[in-house]
């Protein structure tokens, strides 16, 4: 089990790394953006071989209409986890050696709480529990897993000094009962502000069953390796891999130094 305290976190929300990095690509390319519904992915059989053609059919709704559409591609990467729980949201029909029905998400509540917590239960001194920042529990048996206090993107730590009561965040793998709560804050001084549940990582197994990166010759899947670790940096790895494995089948010169390769 790993565990951390103290993570990153963006002004605006952490969607904001991701958005500001699409805009400035589209910025520096000529490519065509369409906000849309993906619908299914399709591996495209031709019997002409003077059809130019694509090779992957893919099928969509647009974000402004209520018509689905099919482009075909020479190449698709599949840039989002393919499980259980979304195959009715997206289909994916290419390959008999990948079966999304194989592979679930773990379901995590994020609660978040106004309060004081009850440090009693841990027998610390109040010294103690006003620097007390983070419980990480290793039973099991406990619906929750982890509380951390939250703070501001720009944490002035003066601010925090007189406060009697802080916004913690509570990890659960289901939702929370009040008597859950109770154990964890000081009587019943505190206030539920949101419990927001969802598909936090994959529902790791062992041995694990890793799906793969290259569907097929011309569909890749960049979030399979979210099944070895599911974090950000693992994606972006991911998906520079993918990006050469494209450029070496198209036979795209890099430019490369000692450094990086530039694209």
């Amino acid at each position: 089990m790993a565990t951390g305290s103290i993570l990153w976190h963006v002004e605006g929300g952490n969607y904001l790394v991701s958005k500001k990095i699409l805009e400035y690509l589209l910025q520096q390319s000529d490519v065509q953006f369409v906000k849309g519904h993906v619908k299914s992915v399709t591996d495209v059989h031709r019997i002409d071989i003077d059809d130019q053609g694509g090779n992957v059919r893919l099928s969509y709704q647009p974000s402004n209409s209520e018509l689905v559409h099919a482009v075909d591609y020479d190449n698709v990467i599949i840039a989002f986890p393919l499980h259980r729980d979304n195959i009715n949201d997206f289909v994916l029909q290419a390959t008999d050696n990948f079966n999304q029905y194989d592979y679930r998400m773990q379901s995590t509540h994020a609660n978040f709480l106004h309060g004081k917590l009850n440090c009693q239960q841990f027998n610390l001194t109040q010294n103690e529990c006003q620097r007390l920042k983070a419980i990480f529990y290793t039973n099991p048996s406990l619906p929750y897993r982890a509380v951390a206090e939250q703070h501001t993107v720009n944490e002035n730590k003066e601010q925090y000094k007189n406060i009697d009561k802080s916004v913690y965040k509570i990890f659960s793998p289901n939702e929370l009962s009040l008597s859950d709560y109770k154990q964890i804050f000081d009587n019943d001084n505190f206030q539920l502000i949101q419990d927001i549940p969802w598909l936090a990582y994959p529902k790791y197994e062992h041995p694990q069953k890793m799906p793969p990166i290259q569907i097929n010759k011309n569909i890749f899947y960049l979030n399979a390796m979210e099944w070895s670790s599911s974090c950000i940096e693992i994606e972006v790895i991911s998906a520079r891999n993918i990006a050469m494995l494209l450029t070496k089948k198209l036979r795209v010169e890099l430019k490369r130094n000692d450094k990086h390769i530039e694209f």
